[in-house]
């Protein structure tokens, strides 16, 4: 939590979460201060609002906060996302985004005020350029709280105020650059990593491609590492070149091996992908306790093939359909993974028959959530030959072919 008394300071580019505090602002506490805050995540932060403002002693409080993502943050009082009290507390919130925390998301009282242009304020609030939509965030099971193409919030700013890439502003903390063709994501599963002494490690990630553009692009993307001494270790996922689609994520799940071998220190994980002149990059930092060994093992990384996923992870104008995808790779040897998408909520099942019609295996059998769903196939125990594949979701009936070679 931070909190800030009496003097004026810029709060800017943080991640907040996981904190309790059952008075004040369990995310950021603001008293007769005069605050910029910008640029930050507040998230899941409990028993008291996201951001708490407040004016005890009369000095005022007259922040800004623009361009902040505050999400599934809970308080028993006052708002879930913003507080402000006592009447010489006059904030000004603008482009940020409000989601999921407990109702209400802004609250307001003692005689204080609060402007709100700009912002994306789910259950709504009065102001010049508010909405109150459903964000389309990359991934928050994870924590990625940057934009999907095709998010209400792209381009939703004030008509002057321009994000970096010179397109008009984002609301929220992270905006979407469009200043790459194709843009590449990374997702740590788990922040910060911390691989021990002995025995090395294994970072997991989500690897993510994506495209602004109306038209294919064909980029070239891989993974290195930047180890604590500056030099570049790599690559390490091996350059691959693919189509991306409009309207269309591809993501992949990778893990990379980092060795015991390896030195002590701070790493940064890179990712880039290339489109002509254009090279879009995303990074994120572990640690490596141990001093390591000379020659250093290698750095193995494995996980989903890198041919083109059949559709696992569409842009919110796609998400309102069902569909059946299919098998990814396919011809395959042992494994592969069938993905699918679901417009609501349905009881699905997807079973796998031989050539003759006989039942193989069931991979489904449950009632699922709307959005996009990958289920792997193992056929480490089948003979080479041809499989059929049939997904129902309530009244909706799809199958596939898909050919097993050994």
């Amino acid at each position: 939590m931070i909190t800030q008394d009496l003097n004026a300071t810029t709060i800017a580019n943080n991640t907040i979460i996981g904190h309790s505090n059952q008075t004040f602002g369990c995310g950021v506490e603001i008293a007769d201060a005069n605050s910029f805050l910008t640029k930050n995540i507040i998230i899941r932060n409990v028993n008291s609002s996201g951001i708490d403002i407040s004016s005890f002693y009369g000095y005022g409080c007259d922040q800004i906060l623009s361009k902040n993502t505050i999400f599934g943050n809970s308080t028993n009082y006052g708002g879930g996302a913003v507080y402000v009290n006592y009447e010489d507390s006059h904030p000004l919130l603008s482009h940020s985004i409000l989601m999921s925390n407990s109702a209400p998301q802004i609250a307001v009282a003692g005689g204080a005020e609060i402007t709100v242009n700009y912002c994306n304020v789910v259950d709504s609030w009065p102001g010049i350029g508010n909405i109150a939509e459903n964000p389309a965030f990359v991934d928050t099971a994870h924590d990625d709280y940057r934009l999907l193409w095709g998010s209400p919030c792209i381009d939703s700013g004030h008509p002057d105020s321009l994000d970096p890439d010179g397109t008009r502003a984002d609301m929220g903390a992270c905006f979407y650059d469009q200043s790459n063709p194709v843009r590449v994501l990374m997702t740590p599963y788990e922040i910060p990593f911390l691989i021990p002494e002995s025995g090395g490690g294994t970072l997991t990630y989500a690897l993510r491609l994506d495209t602004h553009l109306d038209t294919p692009q064909e980029a070239t993307f891989w993974c290195d590492v930047t180890l604590p001494d500056s030099t570049i270790l790599g690559p390490l996922l091996e350059p691959s070149t693919i189509t991306v689609y409009p309207d269309m994520m591809l993501s992949w799940v990778r893990y990379q091996g980092v060795p015991e071998s390896a030195p002590l220190g701070v790493f940064r994980y890179n990712a880039y992908a290339v489109v002509g002149d254009d090279t879009s990059k995303d990074s994120f930092l572990f640690g490596k306790l141990g001093f390591g060994s000379e020659p250093m093992d290698p750095w193995p990384n494995w996980g989903d093939p890198l041919g083109v996923p059949p559709s696992p992870y569409n842009s919110p104008g796609a998400l309102n359909q069902f569909a059946l995808h299919g098998a990814f790779p396919n011809p395959f040897n042992a494994t592969t993974a069938i993905s699918y998408q679901l417009s609501a909520f349905s009881q699905v099942s997807l079973r796998v028959y031989d050539a003759t019609g006989r039942l193989i295996m069931t991979l489904v059998d449950e009632r699922q959530e709307p959005g996009n769903h990958r289920v792997t196939f193992d056929s480490s125990n089948l003979a080479s030959g041809v499989y059929l594949y049939r997904l129902t979701a309530d009244q909706n009936t799809v199958a596939g072919k898909m050919v097993l070679l050994k």
